[in-house]
């Protein structure tokens, strides 16, 4: 009976003309586009809650030019897009504290490689909580030998000039022994920076490697 309710939401009238075959390929496609989609579902999820202002507003500018357009605010795609615009914002202010995507923010992959700045940065921090990092200047056309070490625990601190809470962990004894090296951000979903010889770089999220 449930393979038969399957078969008619993705076949339809065409159930009973469709071979077994090629039923069982499409299940099969199906099942790897699944897969996929499971695979990339964290950083989908991540990507969507990052730029959820973003989403939300396309997603309203929509709503609202369909909505004038058709004169229909609520049924249908309507109701989807603007509960779509609501969950959006809701979640994305719910999740940006969260233990999980704020973890997530801290055991990444960092570079800094912009255009202008005296020092670029290549840094990985593990789940373990440690850290590999290399800097160089854009001059030098490579990267320096990687430095490793241990990383402090996840602290939230506040701004002492503007009063505002962000987190933070240390680059244990980098550049030097007995130093510290900040990684600070202010949420799960906003840009990350690293404060070095009091100077602050922001930092995206991935490998520079293919800078040079």
């Amino acid at each position: 009976m449930n393979i038969k309710f399957i078969d008619n939401i993705i076949f339809g009238k065409d159930t009973k003309r469709t071979s077994q075959k090629e039923k069982h390929i499409w299940y099969f496609s199906l099942l790897i586009l699944l897969l996929i989609f499971l695979y990339f579902l964290n950083d989908l999820l991540v990507f969507i809650l990052q730029n959820n202002y973003i989403i939300a507003v396309i997603a309203l500018s929509i709503y609202l030019y369909n909505g004038i357009k058709k004169s229909k605010w609520i049924n249908g795609f309507q109701g989807f897009l603007i509960s779509s615009v609501f969950l959006l914002i809701i979640f994305g202010v719910k999740f940006q504290e969260s233990k999980y995507f704020l973890n997530l923010k801290k055991y990444s992959e960092y570079h800094h490689t912009q255009i202008g700045s005296e020092l670029w940065f290549n840094i990985k921090v593990n789940n373990d909580d440690t850290y590999e990092i290399q800097f160089a200047r854009p001059v030098d056309g490579k990267w320096s030998e990687v430095k490793k070490g241990k990383i402090s625990k996840l602290i939230k601190q506040r701004y002492t000039d503007s009063g505002q809470e962000y987190h933070c962990f240390y680059l244990e004894d980098y550049p030097f022994m007995n130093e510290r090296t900040m990684i600070a951000f202010e949420n799960a979903f906003s840009v990350a920076e690293l404060k070095f010889n009091n100077a602050h770089y922001i930092l995206s999220e991935g490998n520079g490697d293919d800078a040079w």
